[in-house]
C-alpha cells in the first residue's frame, strides 16, 4: 500500500510542506521521480538530501531483494520513534526519578 509523507520543498524563496506518495518504484526509476518531475515543472524543488536518501534506500531494497515500500515504512517508523523518545525522554526521566524518590 502506498505511504504518504510530507516534506518541505523549495517554492520560490519559501519552504512549503508538500505530500509525497511512496510505493515500489519501477525498475531504474527514482522512488519519487515522477512526482519530482511534475513538481519541477511547477517551480518546486525537492531537497537534494531527501532525493539522495531515497535513492540509497532504494539501492538497499534492491540489494536485499525486499520491497522498497516496506523498507521505507520501517525506516520512517524508526525515525518517528526516535523523535518521540527524544521529545519525551526528559519527561520519562522525571517520572522515573519521582518514582524512585517516593520509594525511598
Amino acid at each position: 500500500m502506498t505511504k504518504k509523507f510530507s516534506l518541505n520543498c523549495k517554492v520560490g524563496a519559501e519552504n512549503i510542506p508538500l505530500d509525497f506518495y511512496i510505493g515500489d518504484p519501477q525498475e531504474n526509476s527514482h522512488p519519487i521521480g515522477f512526482q519530482m518531475k511534475f513538481l519541477s515543472q511547477k517551480g518546486v524543488s525537492v531537497p537534494e538530501n531527501i532525493v539522495a536518501s531515497l535513492s540509497s534506500l532504494n539501492d538497499i531494497a534492491k540489494r536485499n531483494r525486499i520491497s522498497f515500500e516496506e523498507l521505507f515504512e520501517y525506516v520512517s517508523d524508526q525515525l518517528n520513534l526516535e523523535d518521540f523518545v527524544k521529545a519525551n525522554f526528559g519527561r520519562h526521566n522525571e517520572i522515573s526519578r519521582s518514582s524512585l524518590n517516593k520509594k525511598s
